[in-house]
């Protein structure tokens, strides 16, 4: 598995136990009807790699991902911030990962 696939699993997973998200869909382009999802849902898309500094003789990206999260009837505000802490528990990504970076959040 690369590590970019690691990632995206690591980040699927913590997902996956915040209470309150019924069905997490990782990586995937196709699209999806609303109507046939359980909501609360996740959906987590990585974008392209960025180069950035590293030390000397080490190449460093930045893996950038979107997390959205559909809901109806729930209290949304609730739910961003469980993702929001699921995913800052683990700033390695299960060890994948120097660390991880919340950029925004758009409600």
């Amino acid at each position: 598995m690369t590590v970019r696939a690691s990632i995206l699993a690591n980040a699927k997973g913590t997902i996956e136990v915040i209470s309150g998200i019924e069905q997490v869909e990782a990586g995937k382009w196709s699209e999806v009807a609303l109507k046939d999802l359980t909501l609360p849902a996740a959906f987590i898309i990585l974008g392209p790699d960025e180069v950035a500094t590293g030390p000397a003789g080490f190449e460093s990206f930045w893996l950038p991902a979107v997390v959205e999260v559909w809901c109806k009837e729930s209290d949304m505000e609730t739910l961003i911030g469980s993702v929001h802490a699921a995913m800052l528990a683990d700033e390695t990504r299960g060890g994948n990962a120097l660390n991880t970076v919340r950029d925004t959040c758009i409600p």
